[in-house]
């Protein structure tokens, strides 16, 4: 046993399980004690770890034997949770619109996760970051117990990821510092210098079919034929419960965005198109975590555009662009009076933002990382939500969208030092870990495994 700690990963999909099985060859020989048990909710994902040499737990098995006890006033009074933000992220994805199906969904998984979590006693568990039910659930029931709880996500540093610690903000812990070796500082000036110079987005290796642009190329992949028909297979054919089981929701999504996509290119504006003077706002992908759980009070981009402009002088105007995620995935129907009136500007996918950043009176983000590239170019940049850059000392932060009329009154200036930045991007680096999730390469997965054996030994903080 590993320091007597025990140990639970939490698996949500099969390239979860693919990805830790693969992992756990170097994790024994770092940990040979290691005291590890895998929570699958995919059914399928008890099957690939079947011969692992861990306790794997099937979660939809497991939870058949209980029944949702505690009404929602009561989730929250236990939790310390309001059911609306655990149940937001899956019924908008999904586009699940029973609510009392949602609650008594929620009530059952607590309940059930707290019986597991009697029964194995866990000192420790680790999942990626998400904002479905399953997630959030767990996230509570770890509070609740007193179970320390990481969740991995990209960091902005390629190759790397943050492990955030009892939280669902990623929030650099005080005791974080900027000390660095001469090698690591030298990389960071490095991978910002490239950035700006050649206009690059680092985007995950498990991320990188996302960002396409919307059209039938995107759709009709091998790739995405294979998941479908392993979706269908699992759902209609092995019977395989899981958390991804909207498969026709997806599917129409997909379309209705392609339909967008056509739609929105009456709206497209280019780079010469802007006036002199705009404050540039970035689109979130919509129902990202970084909105539904950690900014839900901005989760309307629609009316947030609405009350920026509202906000903003007369003579300035928005200029806004679609993730590139997540192209075609907004209406910008219900907007056409301010882009008519040439309040608002939709910029074409093609337009890169870093020239955005650069032209841009100054950014207006809540949490994007397009905040984090605008600091890379000294570029001015006010937040609206909660981000990992905010309150650093390198923003402008604003409690509500209608602080944005005092900004402006006011005066705009230049919020922070080069030495403010470069102390907040050494402790970013600092509290980021080697390896991203999902990619099989030998290199990755030594070095994702010394990281995680650097979590579960209490190394990493």
């Amino acid at each position: 046993m590993q320091n007597g700690r025990k140990i639970i990963i939490g698996l949500i999909a099969r390239r979860d399980a693919a990805f830790f099985r693969d992992l756990l060859p170097q994790l024994r020989q770092e940990l040979p004690h290691l005291d590890l048990t895998f929570l699958t909710f995919h059914a399928g994902c008890e099957t690939m770890l079947q011969h692992c040499g861990f306790s794997v737990y099937n979660f939809h098995r497991w939870k058949r034997t209980f029944s949702p006890q505690l009404s929602a006033p009561q989730i929250e009074t236990r939790y310390g949770m309001p059911v609306e933000n655990i149940i937001v992220h899956e019924a908008l994805t999904h586009h699940h619109h029973d609510h009392t199906k949602l609650v008594r969904k929620t009530a059952l998984y607590l309940q059930a996760l707290e019986a597991l979590f009697e029964k194995i006693q866990p000192d420790l568990f680790i999942t990626e970051l998400g904002g479905f039910i399953a997630h959030l659930t767990v996230f509570l029931v770890c509070r609740r117990r007193g179970v320390t709880h990481y969740t991995i996500e990209p960091a902005f540093f390629p190759k790397r990821c943050f492990w955030v610690k009892d939280s669902l903000y990623a929030r650099l812990p005080a005791d974080i510092g900027p000390q660095l070796e001469e090698t690591e500082q030298a990389y960071i000036r490095s991978h910002v210098a490239e950035i700006v110079d050649k206009k690059l987005i680092n985007i995950p290796d498990k991320d990188q079919n996302h960002f396409k642009d919307m059209n039938l190329r995107k759709l009709f992949t091998l790739r995405n034929g294979n998941r479908l028909i392993s979706k269908l297979t699992d759902k209609y054919i092995r019977g395989c419960e899981e958390e991804f089981d909207a498969v026709f929701q997806v599917v129409r999504y997909n379309f209705w965005k392609l339909k967008n996509r056509k739609i929105n290119a009456k709206y497209y504006s280019q780079l010469a198109d802007l006036p002199g003077k705009f404050v540039y706002y970035p689109l979130h992908v919509p129902l990202d975590v970084q909105l539904t759980v950690r900014s839900k009070s901005y989760l309307n981009q629609h009316e947030l555009i609405r009350r920026v402009i509202a906000n903003l002088p007369d003579e300035l105007v928005l200029a806004t662009k679609e993730h590139p995620a997540s192209i075609g995935a907004y209406d910008f129907r219900p907007l056409d009076d301010l882009i008519k009136n040439r309040r608002l500007m939709l910029l074409h996918p093609t337009v890169s933002s870093h020239d955005l950043v650069d032209r841009a009176l100054y950014v207006l983000t809540v949490n994007s990382k397009v905040g984090i590239e605008a600091l890379f170019r000294h570029r001015k940049t006010v937040t609206l939500g909660d981000s990992i850059y905010r309150g650093e000392g390198i923003t402008t932060d604003l409690e509500s969208v209608e602080d944005l009329k005092q900004l402006h009154q006011r005066g705009l200036r230049k919020e922070f030092s080069d030495e403010a930045l470069d102390t907040f991007l050494r402790r970013s680096y600092n509290w980021s870990l080697p390896g991203e999730l999902y990619e099989h390469s030998p290199e990755n997965l030594h070095r994702f495994s010394s990281s995680l054996s650097q979590v579960i030994s209490g190394a990493a903080r």
